[in-house]
């Protein structure tokens, strides 16, 4: 049957078409859109092909979502006296992967951290009986200082009691590199609720200012926050552009991260971020909350750190504490780019001048250990010469 070529007016339709153009005015208001000038049509489908664009990105075939249900049960609730606090997942053996600020209170000394901080990886629905709390027997290692660039570092390493039945595998298996766009999933407790997920994109570096942007228009009277929350002192209170400054020169500013918007606010700290293959790349991490005129619950971006640079450093801040045994646990574990981590830590310590590597080479721990000492001798060893580090 062939189309029709002519369209004909539907009676009686006119009050819906001034409601339909009023709702379509403010639509295109909302999204920055203007009707002015000689092409405001074509900037419109523009717009609209982009936002589908966002939208259609963010969509998952179901057989990723098949596997990002089997590797939510990595993914665990943390709790500190009874009290969740955020989320951690398995990053390998026994050893949970968080932020650093999750465990503020075990680091200052004001929570014991023996038989008062958990984790819980079963937290899927309110009011669950048959939850398994699994203790923390210690905090191995942690980095939590912005150094002089404005480099942030946020990451704790959990050891998990010996005793306790640990069924699944680890995520370091499913380790990958961060994609230069696409879609992501994050997994985790928001709001120290129940286990969620959540799919989201990439926001790319360079339309990061472009973000803030956005935000700052759209409160053009400003906006509430916390500036506690950010590492400023003071209380609760108005502010201006100020707050989008802010924004737009800190998150430049915090090192090797991936920026993307989700709703997953506070109690999410720790939980990983997937790519579209399923591969854990990132550490969520924090993002820019504030509350509108409307006082409506709002974030500029939020970000994680890139899972890469976190494995590089724990690898250094391991040496460092001289926390062989945990290495030697991560040594044991084989996934697809261990070689690159391996070739990233090397690159690491020479440009650093870091010298642990060469030092624990004189200890009988190390060199009575194959794994160990292989992996040493390869880092000391001077590619320009040929020779390993005596």
């Amino acid at each position: 049957m062939a189309l029709m070529e002519s369209a004909h007016e539907i009676p009686k339709s006119e009050g819906i078409v001034l409601v339909l153009r009023q709702k379509f005015k403010e639509a295109m208001k909302a999204m920055n859109i203007s009707f002015k000038g000689p092409h405001s049509f074509s900037r419109i489908q523009e717009r609209l092909r982009v936002e589908y664009g966002k939208n259609d990105e963010a969509c998952r075939e179901v057989r990723v979502m098949k596997k990002l249900m089997k590797l939510s049960d990595y993914v665990c609730i943390v709790a500190i006296n009874g009290g969740a606090v955020g989320t951690g997942f398995l990053l390998f053996d026994r050893f949970v992967l968080t932020n650093c600020h999750v465990v503020k209170d075990v680091l200052k000394g004001t929570v014991p951290l023996q038989d008062n901080v958990t984790v819980h990886f079963e937290y899927e629905e309110f009011n669950s009986q048959s939850l398994k709390e699994v203790k923390v027997e210690e905090l191995v290692a942690f980095r939590d200082f912005t150094d002089e660039s404005g480099y942030s570092y946020d990451w704790a390493l959990l050891k998990l009691d010996e005793t306790a039945d640990i069924s699944c595998s680890c995520l370091l298996e499913h380790f990958g590199y961060l994609p230069e766009s696409g879609g992501l999933c994050i997994i985790g407790h928001p709001g120290c609720g129940v286990k969620k997920i959540d799919p989201c994109f990439i926001i790319a570096a360079t339309d990061y200012s472009k973000t803030v942007g956005k935000h700052c228009k759209r409160n053009p009277k400003g906006v509430v926050c916390n500036p506690e929350q950010y590492g400023e002192e003071g209380p609760i209170q108005w502010v201006g552009p100020n707050f989008f400054d802010y924004v737009n020169n800190n998150i430049t500013k915090k090192g090797p991260i991936v920026g993307y918007n989700t709703c997953f606010y506070f109690g999410s700290s720790g939980s990983p971020v997937f790519d579209n293959n399923c591969k854990v790349v990132a550490l969520h991490s924090g993002g820019y909350f504030y509350h509108n005129e409307k006082n409506e619950s709002q974030s500029v971006i939020e970000y994680g750190y890139l899972l890469s640079y976190i494995i590089e450093d724990m690898i250094i801040k391991l040496v460092e504490t001289k926390k062989f045994d945990v290495l030697r646990k991560y040594l044991s574990v084989d996934y697809n780019e261990k070689q690159n981590i391996r070739d990233d830590v090397k690159k690491l310590a020479e440009s650093s001048g870091f010298t642990g590597f060469n030092d624990a080479l004189q200890s009988n721990e190390v060199s009575d250990d194959k794994d160990l000492e292989d992996f040493f001798h390869f880092i000391c060893q001077k590619e320009t010469v040929g020779m390993e580090c005596e």
